[in-house]
């Protein structure tokens, strides 16, 4: 997790990982749709140290809180 963003921040929130998650419904779930999936998901991976779109059950990921 990236440490330059705390838990407590109100423009980031804390997901975690379900069984059949995936990067795409995590950051779809609450996404605008003036904003393209796929930057955000390039985003979020990156946000999250991430080098592949591989995640997996426990895991937290930081997604932007996008309104």
């Amino acid at each position: 997790m990236n440490e330059n963003i705390e838990k407590n921040d109100n423009n980031y929130k804390v997901v975690i990982v379900k069984k059949g998650d995936t990067l795409w419904d995590i950051v779809g779930k609450d996404i605008d749709e003036k904003y393209d999936i796929r930057d955000e998901i390039y985003f979020v991976k990156k946000l999250n140290n991430l080098s592949t779109s591989y995640i997996y059950p426990g895991q937290e990921i930081i997604v932007p809180i996008r309104e």
